[in-house]
């Protein structure tokens, strides 16, 4: 059983044998009860400091998202009581059944209210080094953190844990020392960089997955090299380093067709498609419906990637090799010999003198 509050965008459709079961908001009651864990927010409840009212005015202001909590109860360790409902009574919230809207005007409040005065909280330096640590989108380590931020670790370790205590990261429990940003804070933490300075994060951690999965180290992340690689390649496209990108996603691509997950392989490139409109990734997109039969999808791709290729490429050839192929399955022995033929006098003059030997 995995449980995961939000179902992360670039997970690979789900094969039949796995259910996904959404769970709903905590009520009223479970978030009261979350909130009066915490040993401080219950002294100043039996105090007389805190009261139910309160509870019930944030329940209505914020709802039982889960991940609202570890904030709110920091802030109910300390805050005023009577500047948090002078800031709860000038919420407005929409009114009416569209539950997105709602959900967008609660994020904006809690982000003024709860995320911005606790980041406030953090000197320069650590409030720098936090958004740039939100550029990662799995838990990584002390080094990892140290080659966006370039600070030293010793430091790092300092700053973890007292954004660990302000709810805005959490050490993982699985027995190595990684860290992770809260997801769905990340957004709001990587603005609060300039964009170059955002870029710059982006490309730094690039390198350092990069190199990671060259060193076939991935490990100490906890991580498959696949993963990792998913993890590079995200970084590239958000770096705009497109070249980079294409390599990893290559590789990437290599591995899903080898295991039949056809479907990924056009999700992958689909996307891909977005940022960088390459020949590689509509071949790769025809070869995922090739390998399942589907030769109209497949022919159709196919010729999409070789109207956008050079004479003499890589990806020229791969698409003649690929239309080739089709007519092969269709017995049309003749067509499929002159677009081998094609592709081979390609491959020749490429110097490519595997891709020769295959066509």
């Amino acid at each position: 059983i995995i449980t995961s509050r939000y179902l992360p965008a670039d997970t690979p459709s789900l094969i039949s044998t796995v259910d996904e079961v959404p769970l709903g908001d905590f009520g009223q009651a479970a978030f009261i009860k979350s909130l009066r864990r915490d040993t401080k927010v219950e002294d100043r409840y039996r105090k007389g400091e805190l009261d139910l009212k309160l509870f019930y005015e944030l329940y209505r202001a914020f709802g039982g998202t889960p991940r609202f909590l570890g904030q709110i109860q920091e802030l109910l360790r300390t805050m005023d009581v009577k500047e948090l409902r002078h800031e709860l009574e000038n919420i407005n919230l929409p009114s009416g059944e569209d539950k997105g809207e709602l959900r967008k005007a609660q994020e904006g409040y809690f982000e003024t209210l709860f995320t911005s005065k606790l980041y406030g909280y953090f000197n320069p330096e650590s409030q720098k080094a936090l958004s740039k640590s939100a550029v990662y989108g799995v838990p990584v380590n002390l080094e990892a953190l140290a080659a966006i931020t370039g600070l030293g670790q010793d430091k790092l370790l300092v700053f973890a844990r007292d954004w660990q205590n302000r709810a805005f990261a959490y050490p993982t429990k699985e027995g190595l020392e990684l860290w992770a940003v809260y997801g769905l804070l990340r957004t709001w933490l990587l603005d609060r960089l300039s964009p170059e300075e955002r870029t710059a994060a982006h490309k730094a951690a690039c390198d350092f997955l990069t190199e990671l999965n060259q060193q076939n180290n991935e490990g100490s992340l906890g991580l498959h090299w696949v993963d990792c690689l998913q993890e590079a390649r995200s970084q590239y496209l958000r770096a705009r380093e497109y070249e980079l990108a294409r390599k990893t996603n290559d590789q990437i691509s290599s591995f899903f067709m080898l295991r039949g997950l056809y479907e990924a392989v056009r999700e992958l490139n689909l996307e891909m498609l977005e940022y960088d409109q390459h020949p590689s990734m509509m071949s790769w997109i025809g070869w995922a419906y090739l390998a399942q039969g589907e030769h109209e999808d497949a022919h159709e791709w196919y010729q999409q990637a070789l109207g956008m290729s050079g004479d003499l490429t890589e990806e020229a050839a791969r698409s003649w090799h690929g239309l080739a192929t089709i007519d092969l399955n269709q017995s049309n022995y003749t067509a499929a010999t002159e677009k081998f033929t094609e592709a081979l006098l390609i491959r020749q003059q490429l110097g490519d003198r595997s891709g020769e030997a295959a066509t």
